[in-house]
């Protein structure tokens, strides 16, 4: 940071502004206390360009080695997602043929004895039919 030439200031306000050398010293001392050496020249300027730059940088970097973690990490859990809802689907598929097995032998069993239903209900109207005749006939 640059502090403000009071001395050369007041000679410029003296010598091209034509204030007299009371006044051009009063505004140059008034000048510089009130900036208080917070003027920053080109070089402080650049300076602090150029940290910018290498701090921007470094987020830069840590930021793309951040999101190559996190999809590193984001790959292996979906992997891992992956291997588990084979596993489960593969679960499922074995029980399921397993009931479609379970079931396939209770239709067969419902199938016989829809068969044997189907036997007494000829045999019943058989003897009821023979019992009607018999009725009719004697």
């Amino acid at each position: 940071m640059a502090a403000i030439d009071t001395l050369q200031l007041s000679r410029v306000l003296r010598d091209r502004a034509g204030f007299s050398q009371d006044a051009a010293e009063a505004t140059a001392e008034a000048l510089g206390a009130a900036i208080g050496g917070e003027v920053a020249t080109k070089t402080d300027l650049a300076a602090l360009k150029s940290e910018l730059k290498a701090d921007i940088a470094a987020v830069r970097t840590e930021l793309k080695a951040d999101i190559n973690e996190l999809r590193n990490e984001l790959k292996a859990d979906i992997t891992e997602l992956r291997t588990e809802l084979k596993g489960d689907i593969a679960a499922l598929r074995t029980e399921l043929k397993g009931d479609i097995a379970g079931n396939s032998a209770d239709i067969a069993g419902i199938k016989a004895d829809i068969r044997l239903l189907r036997w007494q209900i000829a045999v019943t109207w058989a003897l009821s039919l023979a019992i009607l005749i018999k009725l009719f006939v004697h």
